[in-house]
């Protein structure tokens, strides 16, 4: 299990024949690991095709049965949050378009919040703000 770490959220196109090798050795001896590797590479694929939300919904759908059938606890919640955020996530793939950037200047203000303790007053919280984030 010594250095898979990296391995495991790895992508397809980007493994060696020793990754390779590699899984598929963990593939005989954790196979549950070994499958929740497959249902992350489905899911990068998934997004990365270009397809209408129909087709969308329908494979997000099919990952979805998938991942209840390895019964694994773990997965869960995550696939819990997929179920109840369904409709907002295959709308992605009307226009391509991801809430990443509003998501970071968001991350941005958290830190400037933290960091700002001593700031004096409203004002100066901000400036701070709108010099970071542009």
């Amino acid at each position: 299990m010594k250095g898979l770490r990296y391995l495991l959220i790895k992508k397809d196109a980007k493994l060696t024949a020793k990754d390779t090798e590699r899984l598929e050795t963990l593939k005989n001896t954790h196979p549950d690991l070994y499958q929740i590797t497959r249902l992350r590479q489905r899911l990068y694929d998934w997004y990365e095709t270009d397809t209408n939300p129909e087709a969308a919904t329908k494979a997000l759908e099919k990952w979805l049965e998938d991942a209840a059938q390895l019964e694994i606890k773990a997965l869960n919640g995550f696939c819990n949050t997929l179920q109840n955020w369904k409709p907002e996530i295959v709308c992605f793939f009307i226009h391509r378009v991801t809430s990443g950037f509003v998501e970071g200047i968001n991350g941005k203000i958290r830190l400037i919040k933290r960091i700002a303790f001593g700031l004096p007053n409203f004002h100066h919280f901000r400036l701070r703000i709108l010099w970071a984030c542009g």
